[in-house]
């Protein structure tokens, strides 16, 4: 049990450190890219560039961090929903209604104040 769970860390830890080697690379790179353009003085004709590795970038934190820090469409997210729909689908023994239960209280009116 204790080697699933270490095996899945390491994996999440890997997940991130990639993340933030892509991260270091589009920094540089763009930075770079920068210098260049402010330095040679010609336009900006790398941008569409920087925006759609920009899309990359953030469908790549999406997929290792989620949303915040709920996770938001993560497999722990998906189990949770998954485990959620199957309660619904099936009733627990409270959802059913016992009418001893309902037998056994007197109400809280008095029968003789009935018209």
């Amino acid at each position: 049990m204790n080697s699933d769970y270490r095996r899945e860390a390491e994996r999440k830890v890997k997940e991130k450190i990639k993340f933030h080697n892509h991260l270091r690379s589009f920094i540089v790179v763009n930075t770079l890219m920068l210098g260049l353009t402010l330095f040679q003085g010609q336009g900006f004709s790398w941008i569409p560039i920087i925006f759609f590795w920009g899309i990359g970038l953030f469908s790549h934190y999406m997929k290792v961090y989620g949303l915040g820090s709920s996770g938001y469409l993560s497999k722990q997210w998906e189990e949770n929903m998954i485990e959620k729909e199957m309660r619904k689908m099936k009733p627990e023994e409270d959802d059913f209604l016992d009418l001893d239960k309902i037998k056994e209280k007197k109400p809280l009116y008095d029968e003789r104040d009935l018209v």
